[in-house]
């Protein structure tokens, strides 16, 4: 038998992404998150050739996280504003989460109390040689959850800030930092010895004028503006006392989630700096 049409044009890396998710996404998920640019048909097909099946089985989650606040579910929202998505296609409700980071990615899995595969990509859907870590869980009262919370499709050009009880703001910003965010070292420039530590997120511009709003209703009393836009994002720092006591701020507890290199930044210069 001759090659499937729809079997043409795929890369050696390609293929192999397809042999590693298509026993674990539905094809239209596979679709939207790994190969944009080809059809649900042009993906079926090359499955064919490839002599792969479908086995897919129900996972566990649980599916009362978003019904109210907590600590946990405050940082799940944050995470998920800032490396997830929500996905409506023809009747199937999803929750799709990816980072480059894995054990973050298995943390984030773990706390929405779930056994759904993480799956490895190289290269495909992501920066040449870049691995990202993904998972997608089915769940039609979760996803209509987060779009009550201001989780939509495309979020990335239309997300706010989301109305969220006072005490649970520092676990969402924790979150969303743990995602679009992070800290760093600077060097002053007239002092190269004298470092002080950085902080900033990225996001649309409604989302950090109300970021702001919320640190200095927090009591992070800063003078900053919201950067941008670079290409559709905005962006927003702070550096020295208010970078200290931002990170104060999110990890008022060490033993709530968090990403472990995110937060050794900020730990080991207040250890160094700060007495």
């Amino acid at each position: 038998m001759g090659r499937s049409k729809g079997s043409k044009n795929w890369t050696y890396s390609e293929s192999l992404a397809l042999i590693n998710t298509y026993e674990k996404f539905d094809v239209e998920t596979i679709q939207q998150c790994y190969f944009p640019e080809k059809s649900v048909k042009n993906i079926r097909d090359k499955a064919c050739v490839l002599g792969l099946t479908q086995k897919l089985v129900k996972r566990s989650v649980n599916e009362h996280l978003f019904e109210e606040f907590t600590p946990t579910s405050a940082y799940l929202l944050g995470a998920i504003a800032s490396d997830g998505c929500v996905s409506l296609y023809k009747g199937c409700y999803k929750l799709l989460f990816g980072s480059m980071d894995y054990d973050w990615t298995k943390t984030i899995r773990d706390l929405m109390e779930s056994d759904v595969p993480i799956v490895e990509t190289i290269g495909v859907g992501f920066k040449k040689d870049g691995h990202l870590y993904r998972i997608q869980i089915a769940s039609k009262h979760i996803t209509e959850s987060l779009q009550a919370l201001g989780i939509t499709p495309r979020k990335s050009l239309t997300l706010e800030f989301p109305t969220i009880p006072s005490e649970f703001v520092p676990d969402f910003m924790r979150g969303y930092n743990d995602g679009d965010g992070g800290f760093g070292i600077s060097k002053s420039k007239d002092y190269p010895k004298n470092q002080y530590l950085r902080t900033g997120v990225v996001g649309t511009e409604k989302f950090l004028i109300e970021w702001k709003r919320q640190l200095v209703r927090l009591g992070i009393d800063t003078k900053n503006k919201v950067i941008g836009p670079n290409t559709s994002q905005y962006a927003f720092y702070m550096a020295g006392k208010n970078a200290v006591k931002f990170g104060d701020l999110i990890y008022y507890d060490e033993s709530l989630p968090k990403l472990e290199r995110k937060y050794t930044i900020y730990k080991n210069y207040k250890q160094s700096h700060c007495h």
